[in-house]
Order: structure tokens, then sequence, then C-alpha cells
């Protein structure tokens, strides 16, 4: 049997299965229940937020034949899990001009022979051209009663206007980083790995709210270490430097050694560290400095706990943090310009241990 990747194994295959999108999954569900379906939908969002898999799970909530929608296993559920249900077509980007588009218009006129609706699932939607769009309006205007489009995009802006005042709308969000560990804490169960928390947070970070992103790090790191992984492992395959070292940089461009500075800093670029994500890195720390210096409230932060906050709060004040966060953003904001974004970064060391300011002539 061939190998499966983790975000395909673990695909959710009920609306409960599902990791965030609460707003989403409890319309839908209303929806499906009270016989209230559209013909046409419109997901939205970040890629790997679940698009494709509600569009699917929406597909076998209108066509299950069991008590509990969808029940996952009756026959309509099953074939369209293994994609293999002839009234349920998902189609990508590639087919994107008028002719496949009309052809998929002729298939829309004949009634579904197995399920109750033939569901098409139109995947990046936002790829297809002008006229395979003009192609489709007249059918998302007046659809056969039998027929539900859903159309998924990562930029919903590329889309005709006159197409989305056709569908209903649902706009899906990053997953937060509670959502993403509590999903991977289940994979890894099911799994029979040993991760650490420390571990599964991070890769809740570099994931960015996606789900399918954080299962293929996840699985990217078991390869690395299928015993027991932990956050030393996840911060050497993805060149992360350790939240202490990043204090301890910090500290050192508090003291304003450049020589030390530039030094670590050379260390950090052997050890392949990614430069953009240092920056945001010590964005957040500073960040987290300057908000607990004003409310006294762990709760509220992003990335430190007291233990760190002990290591770097009373060597810095928010005046000094500050200016940290306007130096390094201001080189966040020309990396997309170079091809080598070290060249700013080293030039906001420059800058915050010399504290050197610009002067207008």
């Amino acid at each position: 049997m061939a190998y499966k990747t983790l975000y395909r194994v673990y695909r959710p295959q009920r609306f409960e299965d599902v990791a965030g999108q609460e707003h989403i999954i409890t319309t839908l569900r209303h929806a499906v229940e009270e016989n209230k379906i559209a013909h046409a939908y419109l997901f939205c969002g970040p890629r790997g937020t679940g698009k494709t898999t509600i569009a699917k799970l929406l597909a076998k909530a209108i066509n299950c034949t069991g008590d509990i929608k969808p029940c996952d296993e009756c026959e309509n559920c099953k074939e369209i899990t293994l994609g293999s249900h002839p009234d349920v077509e998902i189609d990508a980007a590639s087919n994107n001009g008028v002719d496949e588009v009309r052809s998929l218009i002729e298939k829309v006129k004949y009634a579904p022979t197995q399920g109750k609706y033939k569901v098409y699932i139109i995947d990046e939607v936002h790829m297809m051209s002008t006229g395979a769009f003009n192609a489709l309006l007249k059918t998302l205007e007046e659809p056969p009663a039998h027929v539900v489009f859903i159309l998924a995009t990562t930029e919903p802006h590329k889309i005709l206007p006159t197409i989305i005042s056709r569908c209903q709308r649902f706009d899906f969000t990053k997953l937060s980083m509670l959502d993403i560990v509590n999903r991977m804490k289940k994979v890894i169960t099911e799994e029979h790995y040993q991760c650490d928390d420390e571990a599964l947070e991070m890769i809740a970070k570099l994931a960015d709210g996606g789900m399918r992103d954080a299962l293929s790090i996840l699985e990217q790191c078991l390869a690395f270490n299928d015993q027991h992984l932990t956050i030393q492992d996840v911060n050497q395959i993805y060149g992360i430097v350790s939240l202490e070292n990043k204090i301890d940089f910090i500290k050192i461009l508090l003291s304003k050694d450049m020589k030390k500075s530039l030094s670590m800093l050379e260390e950090m670029k052997m050890n392949g560290i990614d430069i953009k994500r240092l920056t945001l890195d010590l964005v957040d720390i500073l960040k987290d400095i300057v908000i607990y210096r004003n409310t006294q409230d762990e709760s509220i932060l992003f990335v430190l706990s007291k233990f760190y906050l002990d290591m770097i709060v009373p060597y810095i004040t928010c005046e000094e943090a500050l200016t940290f966060i306007d130096i390094l953003m201001e080189a966040s904001e020309k990396y997309s310009k170079v091809i080598n974004p070290s060249i700013y970064f080293e030039l906001a060391i420059l800058k915050i241990c010399n504290q050197i300011k610009d002067e207008k002539v």
C-alpha cells in the first residue's frame, strides 16, 4: 500500500473532527439540518485552513443517507471519501479554460446518478480565465435544483464580483496555535509518537495558522527523530535560534558590543538561521517586554513566560525595546527587495549598537 502523508491520513471525515472554523461548521450544519442548501458557495482563506476539506464534508453531508450528516458510514460518504463518487467532482485550477467550463456546464444538466445532489468543487478558482468565469456565470445564476457549486480560493479579490454575488461566501481564518497543537496531539497519540509540548508549539508557530502545513512540518520532524521529538530537534531542522539565545542576543545588543553582536550573528548564520524569522521573533520578544512592563500581566504575552521575563526585563526599558522594534521593522520591510536579507539585518545591528539616527539636512 502506498505511503500517505499525515495530513491526508488525518483529513477530517466528520464536521466534529475539523480544527477551528467553528462559525463556518455551525452555519453549514444548520443549513444541512434544515435542508436550506445554497446552489453555490465560495470558500476563501489562507492555504491549509480547511477549505477543500470542508467542501468535501459539505458534499458528503448533503448526499448522506445516515441520521447524523455526514455519517461517514453510508455508501455515499464512503465513495466521496475515496474520491470515486459519480456525482461529486473536484476540479483543480487546471480546468480554467472556456472549453473545460462549457464541458462542465453540459454535465450539469443531467440528474445525479446516485446521490441527491451533483456537487462540483472547483479549487483555486481565481485561476480561471475571464472567459471561463463568464461561461460559468449563467449557470451560477440559474442552476438546476440538483446542482451545488463549491468554489475555493486563496485570492478572492481576483474573482469577478458578479461571481461572488451569486455565492454564499465563507471566510476561513488562520487556526489558533491551540487548535493546531491539540490536533497534532491527537495525531501523535494515534501514531504512537512522543513529542514535547514545546516542540508542538514551535511547529504550530512555524505553520502560521495552517493545519496542513503543521502536519507536514510535524512529519518532517518525526522523520528526523521519531523516538522523542524535542524543541531542540525542531530548532535544528529549521535553523531556529532558541528563546534563551535570542534573549542573550538582545542583551548583547543592549551592551552595545558591536563586535560580539556581529560574531554571534555570524555563528547563527553558520547554523542556517532564517534571518526573516529571527527578526520577527526578536520583535515578538520585545513586544512582550513592553506589554509586561506596562501591565505586569503574564497571561496576555505572546512568547515569554515568567522564567524568560526574569532573564531580560530587568535589563531593558520600554523606550529601548520600542527603539529596537522600530529599527528591526524598518529592516524587515526591506527584506523583500534583496536576495540576502542578512545585509539589512546587519545594518539594523549597527544602528542598535550605535543608536544611529537618520538626520534630516
